[in-house]
């Protein structure tokens, strides 16, 4: 949240585009991103996506100054790992 009492949810400033000194420029201001390793996905109240790496799943806010910060997310993660075809 910026300093001016604005709140945001998962999905960031609306048709905002992240420069430095925030964490991930070109991704949304305040927004949750998520982070495997070196894939970084834009985050968001509805999002999904695939990897094909074996990683931490690392949860980030892409805002310049956490010190300023309130409140939180809740978040749900649902995995559907597809293993390889079973061998008869």
């Amino acid at each position: 949240m910026p300093g001016r009492g604005c709140r945001y949810d998962a999905d960031g400033k609306p048709g905002s585009v992240a420069t430095a000194p925030f964490p991930f420029p070109g991704l949304r201001e305040f927004s949750l991103v998520l982070r495997l390793d070196t894939q970084v996905v834009q985050g968001g109240t509805n999002v999904q996506f695939t990897t094909t790496r074996e990683a931490n799943l690392e949860f980030c806010v892409n805002d310049n100054n956490l010190s300023d910060n309130k409140g939180g997310y809740q978040i749900n993660v649902s995995v559907n790992q597809l293993g390889p075809p079973a061998t008869p």
